[in-house]
């Protein structure tokens, strides 16, 4: 079966994009992170400000776990906007993985 056949090259396709093709979803990244990160510090606060939480609450713990995950990615997310926007018509060889993680399977960023 072809479906099967893990071939020992189409993982490690690398694919070209320029700057200016990838500040768009590098923006649109940051933007999605930062909400998520906006929306844990908000819980945060919320079980901050109820007496009936403890401080070894595991909400407590989850959302402090989710602030610094989120905070970590948005950081890298406005490094990646601010090198994008630097230099648009630097190239960059992406792996499968980089360009799922900017968004770029759909196909519009052609």
């Amino acid at each position: 079966m072809y479906n099967d056949y893990r071939g020992p090259n189409r993982e490690t396709w690398k694919y070209t994009y320029t700057s200016e093709q990838l500040v768009v979803h590098a923006l649109a990244k940051l933007a999605e992170v930062g909400k998520k990160e906006a929306a844990a510090r908000e819980t945060a606060a919320a079980l901050l400000k109820d007496a009936s939480v403890r401080s070894d609450d595991p909400r407590l713990s989850q959302t402090r776990k989710d602030i610094e995950q989120f905070g970590n990615e948005a950081e890298q997310a406005r490094v990646f906007v601010n090198e994008f926007t630097r230099n648009p018509t630097r190239e960059f060889q992406l792996s499968l993985g980089d360009v799922v993680y900017f968004g770029l399977e759909s196909g519009d960023a052609l």
